[in-house]
């Protein structure tokens, strides 16, 4: 149930957003709401009929590329709340974006989805965009942990974490240190030591606990 409810909301980002792809006025839609500065690197946040994303500054075709993937999703997301809001009494969809690292090559720029068409609550998910900058060269899961050979000390940290944390108190899924999975779609961003897991809402834990993030050393996989 709960992959499904996830499987269901990654379909409405990524279907539903599909026929505004050749929009042609996407100049005239787009407004500058802030500018950051960060290694060197300069980051603007965007919006797009409202929908925020981040655009890297430079002239580069790595850059060129890059860019475009990211206002993709601000593209997509405004498509996917224009059907929410005439199919759905308040219905809406929402993203959130920021920049969480820039360090040498690397830029990690997570997205946060919220969606909702009905009930008490609606879906969120986060999707993660992790680049070499200076090559466009983006980065999923099984990119950065070799499903054949780092994947199980991966795994296997993280459920000790999950255990911890469940025997700490934190309101998490008794099992989730058994059954979480990880996929090369699997949400992440880096940071200055490794990688961190992002757990959407009712992947280990209940909805009221909103994300949930598991630190991973690159100490873990790297020397596998």
């Amino acid at each position: 149930m709960n992959m499904g409810k996830r499987i269901f909301f990654l379909i409405i980002i990524f279907v539903l957003g599909f026929p505004v792809y050749e929009n042609k006025t996407w100049a005239n839609q787009t407004s500058v709401t802030a500018m950051k500065a960060t290694e060197g690197l300069i980051t603007y946040q965007k919006q797009y009929k409202g929908q925020p994303y981040i655009e890297l500054e430079g002239n580069s075709n790595a850059i060129k590329s890059i860019n475009k993937t990211l206002k993709l999703h601000a593209v997509r997301a405004a498509a996917s709340n224009k059907y929410n809001v005439n199919e759905y009494p308040y219905g809406t969809y929402e993203t959130s974006v920021k920049v969480l690292y820039v360090t040498g090559d690397l830029i990690s720029i997570v997205h946060e989805d919220y969606s909702y068409s009905g009930g008490v609550h609606g879906l969120s998910a986060t999707i993660s965009y992790n680049f070499n900058y200076k090559t466009a060269q983006q980065f999923n899961f099984f990119n950065v942990v070799n499903p054949n050979k780092q994947l199980s000390s991966v795994r296997s940290y993280i459920s000790e974490r999950l255990k911890a944390r469940y025997n700490a108190g934190e309101n998490l899924f008794e099992d989730a240190a058994e059954t979480f999975e990880l996929t090369k779609d699997t949400s992440f961003y880096f940071y200055k030591d490794g990688i961190v897991i992002v757990f959407d809402p009712y992947m280990v834990g209940p909805y009221a606990e909103g994300a949930i993030k598991v630190q991973v050393p690159y100490s873990v996989f790297k020397s596998k």
